[in-house]
């Protein structure tokens, strides 16, 4: 990929070592990604003011979401999935990706359903949870510290 080219139904977004990759929708979503990371656009769909669809999956690494006009259609469904769950989100930034042996999603804004196998728990802003694996509950929404969310940050931030 070069600065400037379209981003499709079906691409897949890459980084290597050391490597972050900010990519923007036609709707203005923006999807970051951190070092080794993987992420498949698996469908989007965006028609202004009607309809909208947009399913992305993380193979791996961290990513920080940043909802667009999409989300302001009442019809449109957006959703992550990730390797540890599945985020139903609305009107939301959310960061999710490895951190401390598990897998963490943290809510900046808006709200955002995580779904495992076991159970669903529901984030608001400022609200984070962590995940053993898909077979395994979220843990109930709390506050990160600021260490560790600066850390979560810091995985998806570009050096200055």
């Amino acid at each position: 990929m070069a600065p400037g080219d379209p981003v499709h139904d079906g691409d897949l977004l890459a980084t290597g070592p050391g490597a972050r990759l900010a990519a923007r929708l036609d709707d203005g979503t923006e999807i970051t990604l951190g070092e080794n990371a993987e992420l498949l656009i698996d469908e989007f769909v965006y028609e202004a003011g009607s309809r909208g669809n947009l399913f992305l999956k993380v193979l791996k690494g961290a990513f920080l979401f940043i909802g667009g006009a999409i989300e302001e259609i009442m019809a449109s469904n957006v959703a992550i999935d990730t390797p540890a769950a599945t985020l139903g989100i609305r009107g939301t930034t959310v960061w999710g990706g490895p951190i401390d042996d598990g897998y963490g999603v943290l809510v900046q804004d808006g709200r955002v359903a995580v779904t495992t196998d076991r159970r669903t728990v529901v984030l608001g802003p400022g609200e984070a949870t962590m995940i053993a694996g898909r077979d395994s509950a979220p843990e109930a929404p709390h506050t990160w510290s600021a260490e560790k969310t600066a850390r979560a940050v810091a995985a998806v931030s570009f050096a200055e």
